[in-house]
């Protein structure tokens, strides 16, 4: 009895903490997608909400890098930190993919929209990045040059 109370207490409950953590981290970034398909157009670009995520990020990066040194024995990653680590590196790599997607789909509406009316309304470019509104001049810049090269007016066949 006395070793069964011996072990409860010598337990290294920082694993349990880094899962919690784990568990929260994505949120975050979870939330951009749905947000975006609740709009009729874009969202405000969420300038608070990034450095955020990438201090997530960077804490799950400091976790893994404690949870490998600590968990080094005899040169050999010991087997109850693997699945905590891979843990944290998945949680890295799904947030990766949501702001991926979350990138590619305003950059895809951005796009749409110089098909339906070949400007930007002057109220909307508020919403945008300053990286956004740069591809929006440079789309519109490459797709003129291009209609003008095949002698198209492209403005004929975008209903604008």
């Amino acid at each position: 009895l006395l070793s069964i109370f011996h072990l409860s207490f010598s337990l290294d409950l920082r694993p349990l903490v880094s899962l919690q953590m784990s568990m929260n981290f994505t949120s975050t970034a979870s939330n951009l997608l749905p947000t975006l398909k609740r709009c009729t157009w874009l969202p405000q670009y969420p300038t608070s909400l990034l450095p955020q995520i990438y201090a997530e990020v960077q804490r799950h990066r400091e976790t893994c890098s404690q949870i490998y040194t600590s968990g080094l024995i005899n040169s050999a990653l010991s087997d109850s930190c693997k699945p905590i680590l891979q843990l944290h590196l998945q949680s890295i790599l799904r947030i990766k993919r949501i702001l991926l997607s979350y990138m590619n789909y305003r950059v895809s509406r951005l796009a749409d929209l110089v098909y339906e009316s070949a400007v930007i309304p002057e109220d909307f470019r508020g919403l945008l990045s300053g990286e956004e509104r740069m591809f929006n001049e440079g789309y519109n810049e490459l797709l003129a040059e291009y209609c003008d090269g095949v002698g198209v007016a492209f403005l004929e066949y975008s209903g604008g």
